[in-house]
């Protein structure tokens, strides 16, 4: 095809640490869903460092920093065209902002305050029975 050697990898990766180090080895990760309750892999693309391009809807304005919403989230197909071109061709330094903004969603974040909302729910039942 027209990419030739400059597609790395196509398909499901075989595991999902082959699956990490394809994303390290990305620049930009790409979203045309029109279906998304989270966007998992958007956010460990994301935490891997690229560089997203997305639709201006579903969850995907709370997962990019608002600082990038102009340059990533598009809302129409020629607007996608636009920003995917301009990252490919003028890329835009962003993947410790993008990273930072997808590891408020790590585990060693998110967990304690899971443990905590138990807690106070367990603690309260507790107390009225």
């Amino acid at each position: 095809g027209e990419l030739g050697d400059r597609v790395v990898h196509l398909g499901f990766a075989k595991s999902y640490g082959g699956y990490i180090r394809l994303l390290l080895r990305s620049r930009i990760v790409v979203s045309t869903s029109r279906h998304e309750f989270f966007g998992v892999g958007m956010v460990e693309a994301l935490a891997c460092g690229c560089f997203p391009i997305a639709p201006n809807a579903l969850n995907y304005p709370d997962i990019v920093p608002g600082r990038y919403h102009e340059a990533c989230l598009f809302e129409n197909e020629a607007a996608f065209e636009t920003k995917l071109r301009a990252a490919i061709t003028k890329p835009v330094a962003a993947a410790q902002s993008v990273r930072a903004a997808a590891l408020r969603y790590d585990w060693a974040a998110v967990g304690p305050e899971w443990d905590q909302a138990i807690d106070r729910l367990t603690t309260s039942r507790g107390a009225g029975n």
